[in-house]
């Protein structure tokens, strides 16, 4: 059973209980004989395991920020990076970000023959690139001018909500100059918006990766972010 799922069942209160009894009778002083254990009825092999399951409560209760260490993010981009200062600082922020977890930057070819196509077919052609790069259990979310603001202490919270949400792979995809077409929209769980300014498709590469590395101090409670 998935510890968050184990969490919130009627099995979980039972066995912190049972624990608690447990670390009363055998804290400082109270000693751990077999005599003591046997009057509460738990074997060895039981007293490692509610200890155990403790543990990992108090990690997910106490340091909840710990919990995305088990989910993956994947950026996906439309074309190369162009510009030197924007890959250097592309390069910097990614190493940041995974400092806390694992993190991938994809960067998808540019299409050919762009300026043969209409702004639709280029939308199209973008978006079935961009879906054979999404998997099964991905949680997909569209950078998109038209989408949701936040400030960057929500955008921590809308992060610590897919964190605890079970998913293994969260994707925020960067789509190219003309957005996304509508099979991508109906695809993508959320869509989130950088500014109500419109920023080139290679600038908000850098940008969403910062406050990618700013909201996760946030959740970490470190000093980078200041309100």
């Amino acid at each position: 059973m998935a510890l968050k799922n184990f969490a919130t069942s009627a099995a979980f209160p039972a066995c912190m209980a049972e624990a608690t009894c447990v670390a009363v009778s055998s804290g400082p002083g109270n000693g751990t004989n077999a005599a003591e254990r046997n009057t509460i009825k738990i074997s060895d092999a039981r007293l490692k395991e509610i200890f155990f399951i403790k543990q990992i409560y108090k990690i997910i209760m106490l340091n909840s920020h710990l919990c995305i260490v088990i989910m993956k993010i994947r950026l996906l981009l439309i074309g190369k990076t162009e510009e030197e200062f924007l890959k250097t600082g592309l390069r910097e922020y990614e190493t940041r970000v995974k400092r806390y977890l694992p993190f991938e930057i994809v960067e998808l070819p540019a299409l050919k023959n762009q300026a043969s196509l209409s702004q639709p077919e280029q939308m199209l052609r973008e978006s079935e690139m961009v879906q054979k790069q999404i998997f099964p259990g991905d949680v997909v979310v569209l950078l998109d001018e038209r989408g949701r603001e936040m400030r960057s202490v929500e955008f921590a919270a809308f992060l610590n909500r897919q964190f605890l949400s079970g998913g293994k792979t969260l994707v925020f995809v960067a789509g190219g100059p003309y957005g996304f077409d509508p099979s991508m929209k109906r695809l993508a769980g959320s869509t989130l918006s950088l500014s109500k300014m419109t920023f080139s498709h290679q600038m908000v590469r850098l940008f969403f990766t910062e406050q990618l590395y700013r909201a996760l101090s946030i959740l970490r409670g470190e000093s980078y972010h200041h309100e």
